[in-house]
């Protein structure tokens, strides 16, 4: 995905503002979950005046409802001029937020494309050893792990 890179001072009001704390200061030092945690780690990238944004797992351990925000997030990261890179296992959040996927399994890339591209029923088969539903809804691929093969 690729994002924008905002002026200096306006990252930690940008950071705050998006994350839903009125001090990112406060957030580190008041945090008490792992869902703060990651929603911290996330304020401090934002923070950053970096051109690349690399996120592992930014969605682990969280609710869906802040699964979805810190995606949008990115998302709107990527759609400036600034390039993310994240890590994610959930599929569906990988289809439908990101323009290029690389799947890997043990370390071998296996494909390289858009979601459309990459996450076939054939290839989650055999990466995961999972069989999938892979369908659309409002325009977007949505991936369903169903049973393991």
């Amino acid at each position: 995905m690729v994002a924008s890179v905002r002026g200096p001072g306006a990252k930690a009001s940008f950071g705050q503002r998006s994350l839903g704390k009125g001090d990112v200061l406060s957030a580190v030092i008041l945090h008490r979950g792992a869902e703060d945690e990651e929603r911290v780690q996330l304020a401090r990238a934002l923070c950053v005046d970096a051109p690349i944004l690399l996120a592992d797992e930014p969605t682990a351990q969280l609710d869906p409802y802040h699964q979805l925000h810190i995606m949008d997030l990115l998302r709107r990261e990527a759609d400036g001029d600034r390039l993310v890179v994240t890590v994610l296992h959930d599929l569906t959040l990988a289809a439908r937020y990101c323009d290029r996927l690389l799947l890997l399994d043990n370390g071998r890339l296996v494909a390289d494309g858009t979601p459309q591209e990459v996450l076939s029923a054939a290839a989650l088969r055999t990466v995961y050893r999972v069989e999938s539903i892979v369908d659309r809804h409002e325009g977007q691929t949505l991936v369903i792990p169903w049973k393991r093969c």
